[in-house]
């Protein structure tokens, strides 16, 4: 655990492992009691105060269903808090976002989340978007449910309009051949 603290700590004050570690080892090495006796309290405050950020952090987390860093926390949770509070005004709009978040993940619709956060869509847009597909899916369900509906096939309608097409094209040229004979 100390060296986890010293790792830390060499970061924060961006010098070398082993001159924190000779540094620490030179105080304690004065007088051990001494170093116990000035700093237990200390210690103690320190674990009851990570003690209270945990707690807080789990409260958090509850009521605006977040996710924090897993490293560097005490580098990046700043940053995030400050974000927060920047935005703490829209902090009831996130918590109804997270809770429908939720509803349409649990009925395994994370397509429509994906829709809303990828193209930065409102809900409205991707109701409709979501509605068109499901009624695209039941148009579908439906000709495939008649058998009538299931031997119309597009192409052949479309080879019947060309020779439509065709044949007026035809009957036009015959027609004007006709008259121009007659005159």
């Amino acid at each position: 655990m100390i060296y986890n603290i010293l790792s830390e700590y060499t970061v924060i004050v961006q010098q070398p492992f082993a001159e924190v570690l000779n540094q620490f080892a030179n105080k304690i090495s004065i007088d051990w009691n001494a170093f116990q006796q000035s700093n237990e309290n200390t210690f103690r405050q320190l674990i009851d105060t990570s003690n209270e950020l945990d707690t807080v952090l789990n409260e958090i987390k509850g009521l605006c269903y977040i996710q924090l860093p897993d490293n560097n926390l005490e580098m990046k949770l700043p940053v995030l808090l400050n974000t927060w509070l920047t935005h703490f005004n829209k902090i009831k709009d996130w918590g109804q976002w997270c809770i429908r978040k939720r509803e349409l993940e649990s009925l395994h619709l994370t397509v429509v989340i994906n829709y809303i956060t990828d193209k930065h869509k409102s809900g409205s847009e991707a109701s409709n978007a979501y509605m068109k597909g499901v009624y695209h899916q039941l148009a579908l369900k439906t000709v495939d449910a008649d058998e009538t509906l299931r031997l119309f096939n597009g192409l052949l309608f479309e080879e019947m309009i060309s020779k439509y097409k065709q044949l007026t094209i035809d009957f036009q040229e015959l027609s004007k051949k006709k008259n121009y004979i007659v005159d």
